[in-house]
């Protein structure tokens, strides 16, 4: 009788386990499911093996392309198709276009748009700019757009890479369509700076810009571009 009861005890303790084990372990975390993946285009990388924890945990920051996401997050917002998931893992993304870190889609970099200087002065002011270029990149182009309001003060784009730069570019008429001339600074993937200045003027006022910032490749392709304006002035 006791024996009997100790295993019935020991069926249900194990049959709780299962059941907590099912609750805890999310199913991306499963071979199953990378299988699967793999099987609809997802190519195995160093880093899939993240997808393969017991446990759940463990899930690896996507290095150099979505810091601040996983795979799993990616794996979430597309468990069937797996597109997200290719887009983050593969770098499906056409050339110039970048992936969503919040959809996971493939998203084109818009121009930068901004506003620099001072309503109260007329002093040279500089929006800094840090961009991460990914691989395959072999120099970034950057040109800027002086937009409305037309004052007099000139707006001009300079990148850098280290202690290299490119020669200014400045857009010789405000207020119209045009871009200035497109200048590049060479350097591989990894971090560069773009600066955009106003000019001293003895003119008040705030000078509306949009800068076009672009990693290429050699072949003049363009690679993943991230910009975070780093410096508002």
């Amino acid at each position: 009788m006791n024996k009997a009861k100790t295993l019935m005890n020991f069926k249900s303790s194990l049959m709780v386990a299962v059941i907590s084990l099912f609750m805890v372990t999310p199913a991306w975390a499963t071979s199953g499911i990378l299988s699967s993946a793999i099987s609809k285009g997802v190519k195995v990388t160093a880093c899939t093996s993240c997808h393969i924890s017991s446990s759940g945990s463990g899930f690896k920051s996507v290095s150099g392309s979505l810091p601040a996401k996983t795979y799993s997050d990616a794996w979430r917002a597309d468990s069937s198709g797996y597109t997200r998931l290719k887009n983050v893992i593969n770098g499906t993304c056409p050339a110039g276009q970048a992936v969503n870190p919040t959809t996971f889609l493939c998203q084109a970099q818009m121009p930068n748009s901004g506003a620099v200087g001072s309503s109260s002065t007329g002093v040279a002011a500089t929006d800094g700019y840090t961009v991460t270029c990914g691989a395959g990149t072999t120099n970034l182009y950057v040109r800027v757009k002086d937009l409305a309001p037309v004052l007099s003060p000139s707006i001009s784009i300079q990148a850098k890479k280290g202690t290299k730069s490119s020669t200014l570019s400045a857009d010789s008429k405000d207020g119209d369509t045009l871009y200035s001339t497109v200048v590049s600074v060479l350097g591989t993937a990894g971090t560069f700076t773009v600066n955009v200045n106003k000019s001293a003027s003895t003119v008040k006022g705030i000078e509306n810009y949009a800068a076009d910032i672009y990693c290429r490749n050699a072949a003049g392709a363009k690679t993943s571009t991230k910009t975070v304006l780093t410096q508002n002035h």
